[in-house]
């Protein structure tokens, strides 16, 4: 499943959240390429990954992927 969360492309597949990297900075990619998304676990538990410069939670990412 793919989506588009804050301008970035988002892909959920097999329990991984993938994000498309075209360009970092100003600076465009020639071969463009997906990115896993790892992300980190706050002090309350939950996992964070972080999207345009947000810290978005790892769980309500893949239920908007699945929403959408």
């Amino acid at each position: 499943m793919e989506g588009v969360i804050h301008g970035r492309k988002i892909k959920y597949e097999d329990g991984k959240l993938w994000l498309w990297r075209e360009k970092h900075g100003k600076q465009i990619f020639k071969n463009p390429y997906w990115f896993e998304l790892k992300g980190n676990i706050t002090s309350d538990g939950y996992r964070c990954v972080g999207i345009n410069k947000r810290l978005l939670k790892y769980h309500r990412v893949v239920y908007y992927i699945h929403n959408q």
